[in-house]
């Protein structure tokens, strides 16, 4: 009889996990639905028009502020994250988390105090799976870059039962106000990862982020929350990709990355900046001519203190990369700066320097600013050039202006505010 009664019971937990799992899926297709219709609905909601900025000025720059048409988190549009991409100096494309896409028109000889902001259709929003549409999977698109007359970017994307990153390309040549840019999808077999080995869908998705060299396309990938991935030899995560877009496979030039958030090239190096746990921030890099594998250690060693949620091992002292066979950061944050793109300057005769964005939020040494670096004496640490009081997520150079840049600022904290473009003039010396 009790037999009797225990099956019953294993029957009955059986039968509640299957009528749980359905509600779940339902409710999961409800949300994504949801969101698409609000996306679709957006499609006709902006219109061509003219953006008034605010202008700033000191001794060492020219600052101009344009408020993004883009709506706010909390309206059930997306993360609050743009990024934003040079087509020439008079052109540029800006991208928002959920794939909102707009052409600004600026003219930096014009004494006028307005930029024309253009809604460019995309078929974005039509793409199954592409976690743009996934606010509560924590996606977003993650980088956009133009190259070689392809605007490419990276992104979220959800398969169902795993997820992962993806890169899209679409062909964009003398773009026009009228043209729907159609992306399309490039298979390079990245992993795609299996949902049921996360406590939520919200762990580092950093990464993404685009710079091409030699014909070919470096890409950075975070660990996902999964540290064990970024040393994991046959993973495509916690990584540092060299995708070559002839062959349609990629290679992996470096590893043991946790969380990257900035890609930038020099001189045929590239430079990695990269979130650590509570501090420990790096800014790391890689002879890109070389056949080395680099390994910049996470998680055997890393600096900052490890958050509940991940290893906890004893904290290594600075030289302990080295010592166990793994390459030193060039630079680390004792505190969390949140250290975000990172650009080359050209600018000035001391060029060329360094300058990065910081989304830091808990350490007031580098609570959202611009800083500046020697890119030769990269240990000797940073300058301040502008305290912005914004998060700041995204910066570019503009094409043909060596002096002329482009940051996204997004607010203060997380998920707050609705980004804004910068465009910040430096006086050369």
């Amino acid at each position: 009889m009790s037999q009797f009664i225990n099956m019953k019971k294993v029957f009955f937990l059986i039968f509640l996990t299957f009528i749980q799992s359905v509600q779940s899926e339902i409710e999961n297709e409800q949300k994504v639905n949801y969101f698409k219709s609000r996306l679709e609905a957006m499609e006709d909601f902006y219109i061509q028009g003219s953006t008034n900025f605010t202008s700033l000025s000191s001794e060492k720059y020219d600052l101009k502020i344009l408020p993004l048409p883009f709506k706010n988190y909390f309206e059930g549009y997306g993360k609050p994250v743009a990024y934003v991409e040079s087509l020439n100096k008079y052109n540029s494309i800006v991208i928002s988390g959920s794939g909102e896409v707009f052409l600004i028109r600026h003219n930096w000889d014009s004494q006028e105090n307005s930029l024309n902001t253009i809604k460019i259709r995309t078929n974005l929003n039509q793409i199954e799976g592409l976690g743009v549409i996934r606010r509560d999977a924590g996606s977003s698109i993650k980088d956009i870059l133009f190259f070689d007359n392809y605007l490419y970017i990276t992104s979220s994307i959800d398969h169902g039962k795993c997820i992962g990153i993806k890169v899209f390309r679409a062909p964009i040549d003398n773009i026009k106000e009228t043209e729907k840019l159609h992306f399309e999808p490039l298979t390079f077999d990245l992993d795609c990862l299996d949902k049921n080995i996360f406590k939520d869908l919200n762990p580092h998705i950093g990464g993404g982020r685009l710079h091409q060299w030699n014909n070919k396309l470096l890409m950075t990938t975070g660990d996902y929350g999964i540290p064990s991935l970024a040393q994991n030899n046959e993973s495509s995560y916690g990584k540092l990709l060299l995708l070559d877009m002839k062959r349609w496979n990629y290679k992996v030039i470096g590893k043991g990355l946790r969380n990257p958030q900035g890609l930038e090239v020099h001189k045929n190096t590239a430079y990695i900046s990269q979130h650590g746990q509570k501090g420990g921030d790096e800014i790391n890099k890689i002879d890109l001519e070389s056949d080395q594998i680099m390994n910049w250690g996470w998680p055997t060693v890393y600096y900052g203190a490890p958050y509940k949620s991940e290893i906890k091992t004893p904290e290594p002292n600075y030289w302990e990369h080295k010592t166990r066979g793994f390459a030193e950061p060039e630079y680390a944050f004792q505190k969390s700066a949140a250290i975000s793109q990172l650009l080359v300057t050209k600018c000035g005769a001391n060029s060329p320097t360094f300058i990065a964005g910081t989304l830091g939020y808990d350490a007031k040494d580098y609570r959202q600013k611009i800083i500046n670096f020697d890119i030769y004496q990269l240990r000797a640490g940073p300058t301040d050039i502008l305290y912005v009081n914004e998060r700041i997520r995204d910066m570019q150079e503009i094409r043909e202006s060596p002096c002329d840049f482009m940051f996204i600022g997004e607010g203060q904290g997380h998920n707050i505010g609705i980004p804004k473009l910068y465009l910040l003039s430096l006086k050369a010396d």
